[in-house]
């Protein structure tokens, strides 16, 4: 829910409208004030996704939603484009994580989203193979980065998840197994 309580994100098993056959999981965003309901599990066109989509965090202003699609990659849905900006969990030549990603968490104003992944291509600094890593990254500029490693700068050797970010997106807190 959005910090002034307006804007709810839920997931729901249904059909797209007219549609016939099985239905599946679709990320939804609800404004409290108006009663209007959107699909967030959309495309970078604003088309409908067509497998299920899991996994949904809002942004504090409700302007933003992160979500998991049926690929595993995690998308960002921007109220008022209405659409998707394509895949978060990429490198940065744009190319899809090799991994699934999941547990998305966004700050205030939806310009910084952490989440972890199994992917071992979002990064140089991903050392630790398939093992689930944390990652920032920042909608503005693009920059994504590895979070969850050593001090001195060296991969973890245990899963890290459940990434939780502040309000101005300069803290990141998460769990760790690794020793």
């Amino acid at each position: 829910m959005s910090v002034d309580g307006r804007w709810l994100v839920f997931v729901s098993q249904t059909l797209p409208a007219g549609a016939k056959g099985e239905a599946f999981d679709r990320v939804l965003l609800r404004d409290r004030v108006s009663g209007e309901l959107r699909e967030a599990s959309v495309d970078q066109l604003g088309m409908p996704l067509t497998q299920s989509s899991a996994d949904p965090a809002i942004s504090g202003n409700g302007q933003s939603v992160a979500f998991v699609d049926g690929e595993g990659q995690m998308q960002i849905y921007s109220a008022g484009l209405g659409r998707t900006q394509g895949s978060v969990s990429s490198d940065p030549l744009g190319n899809p994580g090799n991994g699934p990603s999941a547990a998305p968490a966004l700050n205030a104003d939806g310009t910084v989203v952490v989440f972890e992944s199994a992917a071992t291509n979002l990064g140089p600094a991903d050392g630790n193979g398939s093992i689930p890593d944390i990652y920032s990254r920042n909608l503005s500029s693009g920059q994504i980065q590895l979070l969850s490693q050593r001090p001195e700068g060296g991969p973890l050797d245990g899963p890290s998840e459940s990434p939780t970010v502040s309000a101005d997106g300069r803290v990141v807190a998460f769990h760790s197994s690794a020793a």
